[in-house]
């Protein structure tokens, strides 16, 4: 009887005992649920954020050097002092630029029908002009590092031509959206930064600087400390991707419209909250940076797998429970002997 007594004694016991652990265990793991959360958004919107600096100064840098060799080549049109340059001048000019800026893919200068000098008519399909004559030297590196200088194509045509059109009738400068454009036999991904040239209000043409789109694919390649499976994309304001963490193959492709794998797709309207920009779903933890450049704005996304985060979650839940279940048996056995 008195046995049997302290057999149940210490069943309550132990129950109790598996009751707490299990409470404790629950609590735990909603608190490191939170913290973990937490830390992990704080290190994904860091990540976001040091890729949107790098983005940054690679747009500032190439528009200081559309915009410096636009304000030279303006001085052809001053009407007080103007500076007399031929067009292998220019080309030395563009040249000294392209030395001096090696992260810039390319560069050129695109003016109007006989804007530059009146003498189209005499370089007729010569070097680096096309049936027009005109003023179209676009400067790239060959594959050995020289220096190649060719004709623009498509300036003429819109859509395909937008890298000159945009600048050439905003009289403002522009980020082009991702393109294809052909570069020595080869079809480069590539945004264009454009500058006007404008004199008194006049648009006498543009100057541009390519960047290839391999820079924002290596941004995105680069993780770092976040855990396994993160992703990082990097689209604009359309949803055009230019970076996408292990996938270059996503490069052009709309994250608003297409489909990869473990990607809740949202539409442009969370862009328009920043209460929005941290999301959970049932796939991922979602972190958004937002990046205003010239006349577009584009975003950095993170995403952290869902699971990575609860596997530290799962592995304290499997040690409370296993210290709980060893007290729960202890006491037992105790009773029991």
């Amino acid at each position: 009887m008195k046995k049997s007594l302290n057999f149940k004694l210490l069943m309550w016991a132990a129950t109790s005992i598996f009751l707490v652990a299990s409470a404790l265990t629950f609590y735990s793991s909603n608190k490191i649920y939170d913290e973990l959360l937490t830390k992990t958004a704080l290190q994904s919107q860091r990540k976001a954020d040091e890729i949107g600096r790098e983005i940054e100064l690679k747009i500032t840098k190439a528009f200081e050097v559309t915009r410096s060799f636009a304000r030279s080549l303006s001085q052809v049109k001053d009407k007080t002092h103007p500076t007399k340059l031929s067009r292998q001048e220019v080309i030395k000019m563009m040249e000294i630029q392209f030395k001096e800026n090696e992260t810039i893919f390319g560069l050129n200068t695109c003016w109007e029908p006989n804007a530059f000098d009146g003498k189209d008519n005499e370089y007729r399909g010569i070097g680096f002009h096309d049936k027009t004559g005109r003023l179209i030297p676009y400067m790239t590196r060959k594959a050995d590092g020289s220096i190649k200088v060719e004709a623009l194509v498509d300036y003429d045509k819109t859509g395909a031509g937008d890298y000159y059109l945009i600048p050439f009738k905003t009289g403002k400068d522009a980020i082009i959206r991702p393109y294809i454009y052909p570069v020595d036999g080869k079809d480069v991904l590539m945004i264009t930064l454009g500058s006007p040239i404008v004199v008194d209000g006049v648009s006498y043409g543009a100057t541009g600087a390519d960047i290839e789109l391999t820079f924002f694919q290596n941004l995105a390649d680069q993780k770092n400390e976040l855990p396994n499976g993160t992703r990082i994309i990097i689209y604009d304001d359309q949803g055009t991707i230019v970076g996408f963490t292990g996938n270059p193959k996503a490069l052009l492709k709309n994250i608003f419209k297409d489909k990869f794998d473990s990607y809740v797709n949202y539409n442009d309207s969370r862009f328009n909250d920043p209460k929005n920009y941290e999301v959970l779903d049932e796939k991922n933890l979602s972190i958004l940076t937002s990046l205003s450049l010239e006349n577009q704005k584009w975003h950095i996304e993170v995403l952290i797998p869902k699971n990575e985060i609860l596997q530290p979650i799962f592995k304290e839940i499997g040690v409370l429970a296993s210290i709980g279940f060893v007290l729960a048996s202890l006491a037992m056995a105790i009773g029991f002997y």
